[in-house]
């Protein structure tokens, strides 16, 4: 299922448009200057979610807002997450490490951070990115997996249509 969760135009983030099934590969940055989200799931369980948002202004705090409620989400879920960052020169930066990343660690390096989960992902991309601060992220894919290891199972419970609240 696709979902548009919020865009800079329509301000109700409760009658977001919804259709169609999840596309595999990897979205692209589409607006720019503007807080978007858009999210999908597939059949098994995957989900991916494209957050975009301009350099400063108050959208740019809904977009920190979304990143964390994607977070909660995966963590809800018991996914690992990972991430494509997009900076303002339009080059991406996959943080994929082979096994993804804990959402709840995630969230509690965001709140070390003032809640601002750029801060933590610019701290996540590697030195040669020239990153220069965290106003230069306008891009966040974040793609979430089910937890597959044995020792780690649990059941990706919860409802198949969630809003997310940003």
């Amino acid at each position: 299922m696709t979902s548009v969760i919020g865009s800079a135009s329509p301000p109700d983030h409760a009658t977001a448009a919804r259709s169609g099934n999840c596309t595999s590969g990897v979205a692209a940055v589409r607006l720019r200057n503007a807080f978007t989200i858009t999210s999908g799931r597939n059949g098994d369980g995957h989900e991916h979610h494209l957050i975009t948002a301009p350099k400063h202004g108050p959208d740019r705090a809904q977009a920190r807002r979304a990143i964390i409620a994607v977070l909660q989400h995966a963590q809800r879920l018991h996914h690992r997450v990972f991430f494509l960052i997009t900076l303002g020169d339009y080059t991406r930066h996959p943080l994929d490490p082979p096994n993804g990343y804990d959402p709840g660690r995630a969230l509690i390096q965001c709140r070390m951070t003032d809640d601002d989960p750029y801060a933590w992902l610019q701290r996540q991309l590697p030195a040669t990115s020239l990153a220069g601060d965290t106003n230069s992220i306008i891009g966040v894919d974040i793609s979430t997996r089910p937890v597959t290891a044995p020792q780690q199972t649990h059941s990706a419970g919860g409802p198949q249509q969630e809003q997310f609240r940003a």
